[in-house]
């Protein structure tokens, strides 16, 4: 289990002994891999445990990298309509621009300035 954990980059937490309560969503999850698991046939090709990790590990990070482009594409989707209602700005060396500051006295309250 500690190689695994290795492999894998992962942290194991681990809890109070014969005391399942402690921990219900494992023992759910336990009992649903229980059944699942005599009901499963075994494949003639086993693949030993190191070839499992490392299939495992390929397939953790192919899912951690769709997890990080599916929120890109999902923010480049949501600028489109903020995009187009933008107007772009060009600001000269001698052009007067207002500039929201705090005030001395309250450091919530603000003033524009310039």
């Amino acid at each position: 289990m500690k190689e695994m954990c290795r492999l894998l980059s992962l942290k194991q937490l681990v809890t109070t002994l014969y005391h399942p309560i402690c921990n219900g969503l494992i023992e759910k999850f336990n009992g649903t891999l229980r059944e699942l698991m005599t009901s499963e046939k075994v494949e003639p090709e086993v693949k030993t445990t190191y070839e499992y990790l490392l299939d495992l590990k390929k397939r953790l990070q192919s899912t951690c990298q769709l997890a990080q482009i599916e929120p890109q594409k999902s923010q480049i989707r949501q600028r489109k309509p903020y995009v187009r209602k933008t107007k772009v700005r060009t600001f000269e060396k001698e052009d007067g621009v207002l500039v929201l500051l705090p005030t001395d006295t309250n450091k919530l309250l603000l003033q524009w300035t310039g």
